[in-house]
């Protein structure tokens, strides 16, 4: 049967030691990656030349240039030290750029054939104008606070169980003042899940397990705090809905036990999720860098993506224990 068309376990244990994702492996990601292993070479061999070269450069500028200066009371001995810095500040942005440009390429292919084992996957690079719409759909959610600092590091849309989603990487900030008066607040830092559901719905139903990160800076506009006859859900979780009636419909026990039994589970980052727009929003809040690609080591051996594939795992069994596919218990 298609990979793709299958309905999935996420048990990512199970999954990773059966025969069909060895073969699958063997089969399709494999002979797909070798053509990449050459290039992964070829960027390492670049990024080594341009340090080599920067060490050298910056070695014979402080040696040469800005300890003479020194030495001898220059007046321009304050403006070669800050040349020295700005030029050992360039070749290592240099390096990172050479080395961020290949695990781009190799996030593309790597995650374009490695996640299809679950679903109809495709990793989006940063594109500007996608961006715009990304951020304002993002900027509209009453799920996040306001902010004005986006950063969307990981793209990744498709098909999973006949959901269609967005997996996004998100960083979001709000900023103020300048120099010594600059302040910052993260108003959220993890992955957030747009998922399509089997169920209309016209009101906005936002479940936080942190007030402090629902609306903060701005308030709840137009949200009322929905009580509910559940004490172990409203002791992880709090509620708030521009319709009461509707979001008592939408939080059926079923759900509420799931997603219960999901933040138990999921220990190290909080699980919050909206219903607006027609889509349910899961947002994963954890400061960890989620799906990286290793450039030191070789781009064909699949242990090299095990935690990115426990961190898709663990998406998606979220997905599959709150049953988005389903018509959500209505």
């Amino acid at each position: 049967m298609n990979a793709k068309n299958r309905m999935r376990n996420t048990d990512l244990i199970q999954e990773m030691v059966s025969d069909e994702f060895i073969n699958f492996c063997r089969q399709k990601i494999i002979p797909a990656l070798k053509p990449l292993e050459s290039q992964r070479e070829f960027y390492i061999v670049g990024a080594i030349i341009i340090g080599i070269l920067g060490a050298i450069f910056c070695l014979w500028m402080l040696f040469y240039i800005v300890i003479p200066s020194l030495t001898t009371n220059s007046k321009n001995a304050d403006d070669l030290i800050y040349g020295f810095f700005a030029a050992a500040l360039g070749f290592n942005w240099l390096v990172y750029r050479i080395l961020k440009h290949y695990k781009t390429k190799a996030k593309q292919v790597v995650f374009d054939k490695l996640f299809s084992y679950w679903g109809n996957f495709k990793y989006f690079p940063k594109i500007k104008d996608y961006n715009d719409r990304n951020e304002a759909y993002i900027h509209d959610l009453k799920l996040f606070s306001l902010f004005n600092q986006y950063d969307c590091d990981d793209f990744i849309s498709g098909e999973y169980n006949g959901l269609k989603m967005d997996i996004q990487e998100l960083d979001l900030r709000y900023v103020t003042g300048s120099g010594r008066n600059r302040r910052v607040i993260q108003i959220f830092k993890g992955v957030l899940v747009i998922s399509s559901c089997n169920k209309k719905f016209d009101g906005k139903t936002i479940v936080s397990t942190d007030r402090g990160m629902l609306n903060s800076l701005n308030g709840i506009a137009g949200l009322k705090n929905v009580k509910l006859e559940d004490p172990v859900f409203e002791k992880y979780f709090e509620v708030y809905s521009t319709d009461q009636i509707e979001a008592r419909y939408l939080l059926t026990s079923a759900f509420m036990n799931r997603l219960v039994k999901c933040a138990r589970k999921s220990k190290d980052m909080k699980i919050m999720c909206s219903f607006e727009h027609g889509k349910i929003n899961l947002a994963f809040a954890n400061s960890k860098d989620w799906f990286e690609v290793p450039v030191t080591k070789p781009v064909t051996d699949i242990r090299n993506y095990q935690s990115v594939l426990l961190e898709l795992a663990t998406i998606l069994s979220v997905i599959d224990a709150l049953k988005l596919e389903d018509n959500i218990g209505l």
